[in-house]
């Protein structure tokens, strides 16, 4: 890793060389360094413990859970992985970091995917036994909110974006969120509605202050902007009319789209997209990318003329991948 890494760094950003260096020597030496002992205690676990497999909830993400696969596959164990994501990555530009993420061909396992186009990614594989487990869309539709006069609203915070390298290329900066997040106050504020924020769960304490004075500076009162922190956001989706998004790479959409929701997502203008599916991503979603696009959709979402774009065609390509496999969402 030092050869390589100190190679890159001097070739490519000479004048923080030094530093980049010093992380990656803290990472070897902090963290690398410690998997061997990691290994033995993990073999001690599963002598003990005698499980019959290895699951993984949210997809092998780091370095500990690759090695907690790595002991599983020489223990003789199976491991079950779903991916992190859902399918809303399936409409922007792939990731550097996707081989060494969910797509990862290297760990011993059978991974759990959402979509059949997923499957050629996995083709030369002979290490991943992927199978395309289900049915994203629920069985029992989402009641039609928008034919009662309720105009619920909620705003689902993006991660900060210090906290992931995922889709690094579709997070928002602090700067970038915070003229977001006026925007978007101000215009509830001139239409005239309520809106509910819910705070990422990462840095949430932090978040939730930074809120409370941005809410007071644009002089919404509680009942005109609500703060919720704590708790899973898809397990109150379902009473919403309108889903707010500020970034793309969040389970969250992919929830959202499956359970019919009309959404507004910020985008910015320099996001590459997938040529072959963004097009179907267009027509589901209300994009925007400034304020008067925002303040145009929300006008009309408050004079109930905003379209409701969910629609059979987009569920069937994407959200249906087994009608006869029961579905993963419900």
């Amino acid at each position: 890793i030092l050869p390589l890494s100190n190679d890159f760094f001097d070739n490519w950003i000479p004048s923080f060389s030094s530093t980049f260096q010093n992380i990656i020597d803290g990472y070897i030496t902090n963290i690398l360094s410690r998997v061997p002992r990691v290994k033995i205690e993990l073999s001690k676990q599963i002598i003990n413990s005698k499980p019959r497999a290895i699951f993984f909830s949210t997809g092998i993400q780091d370095v500990l859970q690759e090695t907690i696969a790595t002991m599983a596959d020489e223990s003789n164990l199976p491991v079950y992985s779903f991916k992190h994501t859902g399918i809303e990555h399936l409409f922007f530009r792939s990731q550097y970091i996707d081989p060494y993420y969910d797509y990862n061909l290297r760990i011993k396992r059978t991974q759990f995917l959402a979509n059949e186009s997923e499957l050629k990614i996995f083709d030369k594989s002979k290490k991943v036994n992927a199978i395309v487990l289900g049915n994203l869309k629920p069985k029992n539709p989402r009641k039609n909110h928008n034919s009662k006069v309720s105009n619920k609203i909620i705003y689902s915070v993006g991660q900060p974006d210090h906290s992931s390298f995922h889709f690094y290329h579709c997070l928002l900066n602090d700067y970038e969120r915070h003229i977001w997040a006026k925007n978007l106050l101000r215009s509830i504020k001139i239409n005239k509605l309520n809106l509910d924020v819910k705070i990422h769960p990462i840095e949430f304490s932090i978040y939730k202050k930074y809120f409370e004075n941005l809410i007071f500076q644009e002089h919404l009162s509680p009942e005109e902007c609500n703060l919720i922190a704590g708790g899973s956001i898809e397990r109150i989706l379902n009473s919403y009319d309108l889903l707010i998004l500020d970034l793309v790479p969040t389970q969250v959409l992919s929830a959202a789209l499956s359970m019919g929701m009309n959404i507004v997502l910020f985008k910015q203008l320099d996001h590459v997209t997938n040529v072959n599916t963004y097009k179907d991503f267009e027509d589901r979603v209300h994009i925007v990318s400034d304020f008067d696009e925002l303040n145009d959709k929300l006008k009309l979402f408050s004079d109930g003329e905003l379209v409701n774009k969910s629609n059979s065609m987009f569920d069937s390509k994407y959200l249906t991948s087994n009608p006869d496999i029961f579905c993963i969402i419900d």
